[in-house]
């Protein structure tokens, strides 16, 4: 599933491209799912990135 976020308040959604709260729509940042942990939309680059990271 597609990650979107709101470049005004930063919130996430899955599969939704529209932001309610600022009535705009948001951009892709890729593909990926809910996080088993908190259960927040998350990327498979924001993984990569933490795996990544020293």
């Amino acid at each position: 599933m597609t990650v979107y976020e709101c470049d005004l308040c930063g919130e996430r959604s899955l599969g939704e491209q529209y932001c309610e709260q600022c009535r705009t729509f948001m951009r892709r940042v890729g593909f990926g799912g809910s996080c088993p942990s908190c259960g927040d939309p998350i990327a498979v680059t924001d993984i990569l990135e933490e795996e990544v990271s020293p």
